[in-house]
């Protein structure tokens, strides 16, 4: 006896309806191969209990108003969404998955629903089809790149959480155990990636064989980039770290180069040796806006009785200059401040930036000459609201959803996943929307209650024994495909 249940209601079903199901074991071993377990067309009578459970939908005189909450049935009844569908064969469940009415056939006064049902496997490889791994959200993670983070993850290995592992990415000396931090990338443990998927697309997912693993535990996906990069749209942030003195001469203007010292973030720049001068190397062209903060002190010498000399910090690109803060008047010997000022700009590739303290623009008389001292604290930064790659440095916050490897579909590492491990997925039986992944032991398991045919021979048919001799023998050297990322070339 074949009961089909529709979202928990009964359907009405002929006495010889066929149900020949499509479930091969390579369903579930070639699972980005196919969408899913599936069957021929079942036809449905259309009794009064049916076309109420359709929500009569082969009348064209009346339409429902669909609730996505509610159940798929009744006067709730959508055709174009699917319904829950349990198969039902002598007691013993089939199937679970959705059904659809493909055709609603009328001959004469004699009508039926023609409808198919699909698996469970088949919507989870359609939630994931068009989406990346970069698509998965794991900011949870995000975390700072230093020695004692490191470190730590060493001590956590269980297969949640951040793993900093020690990959050759060129910082690493032949023979030495002296290694650069850029050597220890973030990387995530496989298990996060096959559960974050799976959640992220509606479901959820089984891995209790694979856990039970002591290696799957410890399997991660390295880092596949030549450098850790942010996304930022603070290209440039420099602070001064020393201080210094800029003598300025009225009647002899002098203008002196102000040094940024000590790199919180170069970036897409590349500073000259005295760290006076700044070449933008990003390729793309950047619109944006120089911010500056400047403390000063002041010391006055010789200025003439009546006059109010002032300086200024000029910017200039490429040699010339694009923009000038506000003055700053000096009216007493001594005094301290801050300047803060932003100019617009637009930078190209090779544009040089360069920061000057010079005389200001109001005209004298008299005589001046006085100091200025240049403070540590003191930084310039270019903001733009366009986001940008940059490497990261050492006790950056990283992003982790930006160390996830690029360009990589969710199916395409899902089935590359099932085949290194040469696991089985199939459908919970009882669970709606949960899928469970088992090693090809386990699947077969317990291997004990099997009945072992290895010894069993059928006579019925002429036997023939081909022996391989050392001339047919082979050696088989398993390897991964060949790719082309940053690790591989």
């Amino acid at each position: 006896m074949t009961e089909i249940i529709i979202e928990g209601v009964r359907a009405d079903v002929y006495e010889s309806i066929e149900t020949k199901f499509t479930y091969q074991i390579d369903d579930i071993k070639s699972f980005g191969t196919r969408n899913t377990s599936f069957s021929k067309t079942i036809k449905l009578p259309a009794t009064p209990k049916n076309k109420a459970l359709f929500g009569f939908v082969e009348r064209t005189d009346i339409a429902n108003e669909y609730t996505p909450s509610q159940a798929n049935i009744g006067d709730n009844f959508n055709p174009a969404v699917s319904a829950k569908c349990l198969i039902i064969c002598d007691h013993v469940q089939i199937f679970k998955g959705v059904i659809r009415i493909l055709e609603v056939v009328t001959i004469n006064d004699f009508t039926e629903y023609e409808c198919s049902v699909f698996g469970e496997l088949g919507g989870f490889m359609s939630a994931i089809a068009n989406k990346y791994l970069t698509d998965l959200d794991f900011s949870a993670y995000d975390t700072q790149w230093t020695a004692s983070n490191i470190s730590t993850s060493w001590n956590t290995i269980g297969g949640s959480g951040v793993y900093f592992g020690l990959g050759n990415y060129g910082n690493v000396k032949s023979g030495s155990l002296d290694w650069d931090y850029k050597a220890f990338r973030p990387a995530l443990y496989l298990r996060e990636y096959l559960e974050k998927m799976a959640t992220a697309s509606g479901y959820s997912v089984d891995i209790s064989d694979l856990t039970a693993i002591t290696e799957f535990n410890k399997m991660v996906i390295p880092h596949n980039e030549d450098n850790v990069y942010l996304q930022t749209n603070i290209p440039l942030q420099r602070a001064s770290n020393a201080n210094q003195t800029h003598a300025i001469y009225y009647l002899l203007p002098l203008s002196s180069d102000v040094v940024f010292q000590t790199a919180v973030h170069m970036n897409s720049f590349t500073a000259n040796g005295g760290k006076t001068e700044f070449t933008y190397t990003g390729t793309p062209t950047l619109n944006g806006e120089f911010e500056c903060g400047i403390n000063y002190t002041c010391n006055g010498y010789s200025i003439s009785s009546g006059y109010n000399p002032s300086f200024r910090i000029a910017i200039y690109k490429n040699g010339s200059v694009i923009g000038y803060s506000s003055d700053v008047f000096f009216d007493i010997v001594q005094f301290s401040g801050t300047i803060y000022f932003n100019f617009t700009t637009t930078l190209s590739t090779s544009d040089v930036i360069k920061f000057k303290i010079e005389l200001g623009a109001s005209g004298y008389t008299g005589m001046a000459q006085f100091f200025v001292d240049v403070k540590t604290g003191s930084y310039i930064g270019f903001i733009t609201p366009q986001i940008v790659s940059v490497p990261a440095i050492y006790n950056d916050q990283l992003s982790i959803n930006n160390c996830i490897p690029k360009n990589i579909k969710q199916t395409e590492f899902f089935t590359s996943i099932l085949k290194m491990l040469n696991c089985y997925v199939v459908e919970d039986k009882y669970v709606e929307k949960k899928i469970k992944i088992t090693p090809y032991p386990d699947f077969y398991y317990p291997l004990q209650t099997a009945n072992d045919w290895t010894n069993l021979v059928d006579r019925n048919n002429e036997i023939r024994i081909k022996p391989m001799s050392e001339l047919n023998a082979r050696f088989f050297n398993y390897l991964y495909d060949v790719d082309t990322d940053y690790l591989n070339e």
